[in-house]
């Protein structure tokens, strides 16, 4: 697979209280805003080991269990962007989001555009008809997957911070109506590599 864009960074704040985050009007339509919420619940699920058939949802501080539809309402009705990650509670995926500051908000939706435009691109290389974002693309990991036009993708990299890695899959005859597979993984974790003590200085 070959990775268009990646999103890493650390989510110790999951085990912090969580402070609830306020609901604000639908961005969009409210089709493409649910079909986002949808993306980040299968990105979650991908993060997760044993989560890509789950048997309900919770967002933390709440520990009141729901259902995946209800889960992608309580998504799509939450202030934008945010930021969100998961934690697995046996057969429950325990989710904790909130919201991006001031000057987070501006650098995520730097990369958001800049996400965007790396898949519009992918897209008509791809030979995805116009418009662009109305193109559908198939986006999955391990038999978990969710159709949805590429538009939908753009609301996700605007709206959502999820610890995750997506990628064109070069070589995978994609479903008929879809002219593009994007494959989930988790953020890979980046290690260094220690050479030793540091050599002193001699006297």
């Amino acid at each position: 697979m070959r990775t268009c864009a990646l999103v890493s960074w650390c989510l110790l704040w999951l085990w912090a209280p969580v402070r609830p985050t306020q609901p604000a009007q639908r961005q969009g339509s409210g089709e493409t805003a649910e079909q986002a919420a949808q993306i980040t619940l299968l990105v979650l699920r991908a993060t997760v080991k044993g989560g890509s058939s789950p048997k309900g949802y919770l967002f933390l501080p709440s520990g009141i269990p729901l259902s995946r539809d209800r889960a992608v309402s309580v998504l799509t009705a939450m202030r934008k962007p945010i930021e969100c990650g998961v934690i697995s509670e046996g057969p429950i995926l325990a989710i904790a989001c909130h919201p991006l500051n001031e000057p987070e908000t501006a650098d995520w939706r730097a990369r958001a555009r800049q996400s965007t435009s790396v898949f519009e691109e992918e897209g008509r290389e791809n030979r995805c008809p116009e418009p662009i974002l109305e193109a559908r693309l198939l986006v999955h990991r391990r038999g978990d997957s969710l159709q949805v036009p590429l538009g939908a993708l753009a609301v996700w990299f605007r709206d959502y911070k999820v610890a995750s890695a997506l990628g064109v899959e070069d070589g995978v005859a994609p479903p008929r109506g879809v002219c593009m597979v994007i494959g989930v993984d988790p953020a890979p974790v980046i290690r260094v590599k220690e050479e030793g003590p540091p050599i002193r200085s001699r006297t």
